[in-house]
């Protein structure tokens, strides 16, 4: 009975002295915007990738909601990935940034797609006025109205070069607004950079960010993915 008690002894001892390891303070995910085949879909989730980026905006077209892509959004649900939409907004649009984003979530409702997470794309520099005041108005406008339509989260896409040249390194977007920064050298896995935030610098209004593009352009089973990182310590994730 001595014995017995001692071997659980040393077991509890041992289980409480290990380090608590959670999964999901860095974490592996992928963004595409392009279509993407479902089977080719199951075999990234089936590698561990649990969240999936969907680019899900036709930019230079009717600025809104991209119909191209409603089947690979419900096939990246329909294959157990926590989905998260962006756009890109079209600066020299007719349509003012709150009505792009009206006409991105009719588009969702229209195809039956979750109002959930919305990241705001403010990157590539040569597509943005040069008058970083309007650009600040575009992008508070788009941010505005998903606040009001009730989307569950609101990130933009950027990083502080391109933050610097688009809105003057604008520190108004608000604390609700999470980050997601890209950082690589170029295309493909030489392009890449570390799978980590350790370079991260604050901008804007941010300390953190919650996700980082680390590596873009790559092909992954027919697909040309993006890799990203997440940082779960900043979100609540649905997985």
């Amino acid at each position: 009975m001595k014995r017995v008690l001692l071997t659980l002894i040393s077991c509890f001892v041992f289980i409480v002295s290990k380090p608590i390891e959670d999964e999901n303070l860095v974490g592996d995910s992928l963004d595409i915007n392009r279509m993407a085949d479902s089977g080719n879909l199951l075999k990234m989730r089936n590698d561990g990738y649990k969240t999936i980026y969907i680019r899900a905006f036709d930019t230079y077209g009717l600025t809104s909601f991209d119909k191209s892509m409603a089947q690979t959004i419900h096939d990246a649900y329909k294959n157990n990935f926590q989905v998260e939409l962006y756009m890109a907004p079209n600066s020299y649009s007719y349509k003012s940034g709150a009505n792009q984003v009206q006409s991105f979530y009719d588009g969702l409702i229209d195809n039956q797609i979750p109002i959930d997470s919305l990241w705001v794309s403010v990157n590539h520099t040569a597509v943005w006025s040069v008058n970083t005041t309007a650009n600040i108005a575009l992008v508070d406008s788009v941010l505005h109205k998903a606040r009001q339509l009730g989307f569950k989260k609101i990130g933009i896409f950027t990083n502080s070069d391109e933050w610097q040249n688009i809105t003057g390194n604008w520190k108004d977007a608000g604390s609700d607004i999470l980050l997601w920064y890209w950082s690589h050298t170029g295309q493909g896995k030489d392009g890449e950079s570390a799978k980590s935030f350790d370079d991260f610098v604050p901008f804007g209004s941010w300390t953190q960010a919650e996700v980082k593009q680390y590596g873009v352009n790559e092909l992954m089973y027919n697909t040309i993915v993006n890799r990203d990182i997440y940082n779960g310590s900043t979100s609540q994730r649905r997985n």
